[in-house]
């Protein structure tokens, strides 16, 4: 068994691969290399359009063990009873309807598929692939890669029991009113640090107008008509509410030690490895943290959005709203 995850956007693919004489997971990270890594730095249409699949120059592999101290560590969520314990894979909404999966079309089409086939074809409808697959087989598939065939995966490799998974319930829930009851309890556990987010309660995450202008950016660049340095990122297009119920900004008006635990604690718990750096920093222990750790947390907390040593780090999470970094620097000054 072995599975890979790729979004354009970084030059990185996420494995899996089931070592066969153990039978556990064993996780890397494939990054690659390309011209403009050498000329200059890759600019965003490198990197989000069709050009990071193609003309790569050189390759490494990193283990797990040789990322854990880093924010692309995959045991944070792969591994989510601690330091040790038997590693899993995921998947946070393992049953029908799948709200955020296309295609679906086995059985019973999807929400999800009306509404995201529509937004990703309209988006790539130049393009000739994502991910090496032909748009072609995207848009015309019945069930390739769709939500049932992952959830067989998933339960083929024993993998049913995910931690805080999405209940189905949610999309009746949510569809009879504004909110739904079910998913706010399910948002409480993550808010408290006891698991990564779960998933949106609606389908569709973005922000109507941030997705229209900037579909029409990607179009432009890559139709040759626009300039490649006018693309408006494509990855900055969630809504205010969908940023908040992702977990990719904290609650307005949380406290301090409420903005640390949630936006912390995937990495910071006291559950990974304790001979790592980060370990000195558990979140689930503010009170009993030493000065010097706080201080160096208030450091980074406050480094600028590209610096390497932001906290948290910007594949994790947004840059925090000035109110929340305050309240989480004030709580740290105790």
């Amino acid at each position: 068994m072995t599975a890979l995850g790729f979004v354009r956007g970084e030059p990185f693919v996420e494995v899996v691969s089931r070592d066969l004489s153990t039978g556990d997971y064993n996780f890397y990270l494939f990054t690659f290399e390309r011209q403009c890594d050498y000329d200059g730095g890759c600019d965003l249409a490198s990197l989000l359009t069709e050009e990071v699949e193609h003309g790569w120059t050189a390759f490494s592999i990193y283990s797990e063990e040789d990322v854990e101290n880093t924010s692309f560590d995959c045991r944070s969520c792969h591994q989510p009873d601690g330091y040790g314990t038997k590693k899993i894979l995921r998947m946070q909404e393992l049953e029908f309807p799948w709200m955020h999966w296309f295609p679906q079309r086995f059985v019973q089409r999807t929400e999800s598929d009306r509404v995201l086939t529509a937004q990703f074809l309209e988006a790539h409808a130049r393009d000739a692939q994502y991910g090496g697959i032909p748009i072609a087989a995207i848009q015309n598939a019945i069930d390739e890669g769709s939500g049932a065939h992952l959830e067989a995966l998933l339960v083929a490799e024993g993998q049913a029991a995910q931690p805080n998974a999405f209940d189905p319930r949610i999309e009746a829930e949510a569809k009879a009113g504004s909110s739904s009851a079910i998913w706010e309890k399910q948002f409480a556990v993550s808010l408290a640090g006891d698991s990564i987010s779960v998933p949106y309660p609606l389908v569709d995450v973005t922000d109507p107008a941030l997705r229209a202008e900037r579909t029409r950016s990607y179009l432009d660049v890559v139709t040759g008509a626009a300039p490649r340095q006018s693309l408006l990122d494509l990855r900055d297009l969630f809504s205010a509410d969908a940023k908040v119920k992702l977990g990719l900004v904290p609650p307005p008006g949380a406290s301090g030690r409420a903005v640390l635990t949630q936006l912390c604690s995937r990495c910071h718990d006291g559950r990974g490895n304790p001979a790592l750096n980060r370990a000195k920093f558990n979140v689930k222990d503010l009170d009993g943290m030493s000065r010097e750790t706080k201080d160096k947390a208030i450091f980074r907390l406050q480094e600028p959005a590209t610096s390497p040593l932001r906290m948290p780090p910007w594949r994790a999470a947004d840059a925090l709203p000035p109110a929340e970094l305050a309240a989480a620097i004030e709580e740290l000054a105790k």
